[in-house]
């Protein structure tokens, strides 16, 4: 039996099957569906637009959490969402929850979101007067 274990187990190391696993990368689906590994950009709201993260600086990308500094655009609504503005802000990104090579929830500046196959759908409530993502 012990035999055994050490010959599984040289096996594995001379295959390299168990580097590999842990090698995949991590990826974010955007809002086409496409998995993203390490993306410098990303749209938060599908539906429209509204909503997006610029320039996207990751560190930790592919530990069971990454941290990321952007720029967010978001759309002023006002006087309405087709005559507003966008404004820009800088925000800080958390990605969580890494299952099967994708992160599944995303955080930013404290807005959370969840990380579906078809890209980000907002989990929090947008503040009193700004439209939700």
């Amino acid at each position: 039996m012990f035999k055994s274990s050490i010959a599984i187990a040289g096996t594995l190391l001379l295959t390299g099957a168990a580097p590999a696993l842990a090698s995949a990368p991590a990826k974010i689906a955007d809002c086409n569906g496409h998995a993203q590994a390490k993306p410098g950009s990303l749209v938060l709201a599908c539906g429209d637009a509204n909503d997006s993260l610029q320039k996207l600086q990751w560190k930790g990308w592919g530990a069971p959490r990454a941290t990321a500094t952007a720029i967010e655009s978001k759309q002023s609504c006002t006087p309405s969402c087709a005559d507003g503005k966008p404004v820009r802000k800088h925000v800080r990104v958390t990605a969580s929850e890494l299952r099967h090579g994708r992160y599944t929830q995303l955080s930013v500046n404290g807005q959370r979101f969840s990380l579906t196959a078809h890209g980000p759908v907002s989990a929090t409530p947008a503040p009193t007067g700004q439209q939700p993502a």
